[in-house]
């Protein structure tokens, strides 16, 4: 016995709505980053700076790339995309993952360069005091946007959003650095110059944690991984403690203490929406409406538990 699946296209609608703001408005913030820091980079004479530069001009490809994945995902599901598309949105959570490991090598490269540059003798100028306000500026702009995108990364359970919060954070750390090395510069000598790549160095070391935590979600979404074992073992204890119809309860000496038994459960990720598939033990005099009602009972709970995208496919097996 087979009961149907469900997945709320209005709630994805919205939801897909929301996330394309939250991306556009990242994108915004991210060219006037980008030309800010570059034009400061240049004239100001930091290598810091015009690293930050190059790392607001990937924020801007990523943005850019994550708005078009959003826009298709958004679209929920259709008869070519029966399971809808939210491996879309995996998607665009692996390129940010791989566009943060850019940024962290770049990074990395280009202050070792000028750190080899400085102790082999090479005269380099002091970073100006337009850095420090670039800088400045930069940090208040980005911790605006990782706070506005990690909440609604959380509210909406958008991996994606979660992800490029991240991203952002790691921005607001960029200039932060820039602004210490930059000051110290400017205040103490020339000698404190070699400070402005060394920040470039550890920055880019950063980066590379969370760009790991997302390349490693994004993977497990788009491999189909099962969910976390806690998880399952709450949607199978969940599944057993459903109350059994008056008509057919106590009946199955098979079935768990309120008379249903999980035989198998299959749990996976696509984007926003957790898939459950879930086979029950049942006896033969189980109707289907009384399996509908189990159903219906079982999703509102998962709903509740996992939150409003989750699809539940159950299958009773006949004893």
């Amino acid at each position: 016995m087979h009961t149907h699946s469900h997945h709320p296209i209005g709630h994805s609608q919205i939801r897909g709505r929301a996330l394309t703001k939250v991306t556009f408005i990242g994108l915004l913030a991210n060219i006037l980053l980008t030309a800010g820091q570059a034009t400061a980079g240049i004239l100001g004479h930091s290598i810091a700076m015009v690293s930050a530069s190059i790392h607001s001009l990937s924020d801007l490809a990523s943005n850019a790339i994550v708005l078009l994945l959003l826009s298709f995902s958004a679209k929920g599901k259709s008869p070519r995309f029966a399971y809808g598309r939210g491996k879309f949105e995996s998607f665009a959570s692996l390129l940010i993952g791989l566009a943060l490991f850019w940024v962290a090598i770049d990074l990395m490269k280009d202050g070792i360069e000028s750190i080899r540059s400085i102790l082999g003798g090479e005269e380099v100028e002091r970073p100006s005091v337009l850095v420090l306000w670039v800088a400045g500026i930069s940090i208040v702009i980005k911790l605006m946007v990782y706070v506005y995108t990690a909440t609604m990364g959380h509210k909406y359970d958008s991996p994606t959003l979660i992800a490029k919060s991240w991203h952002d954070l790691t921005d607001a750390l960029t200039p932060i650095g820039v602004m210490v090395a930059t000051g110290l510069a400017i205040t103490l000598g020339d000698k404190w110059v070699l400070l402005d790549p060394i920040v470039a160095c550890i920055i880019s070391l950063v980066v590379l944690i969370p760009a790991t935590k997302v390349l490693i979600i994004a993977c497990k979404d788009l491999l189909d991984v099962s969910i976390r074992p806690e998880e399952e073992a709450q949607i199978r204890q969940m599944l057993e403690s459903l109350p059994m119809p008056a008509e057919t309860a106590g009946q199955n000496a098979e079935a768990g203490k309120d008379g249903l038994k999980v035989l198998q459960l299959k749990t996976r990720r696509s984007g926003p929406v957790t898939f459950v598939e879930a086979t029950l033990a049942a006896q033969a005099d189980l109707t289907l409406p009384q399996a509908e009602m189990l159903r219906a009972a079982a999703e509102t709970a998962l709903q509740q538990q996992l939150g409003p995208d989750t699809c539940l496919t159950l299958t009773f097996k006949i004893l």
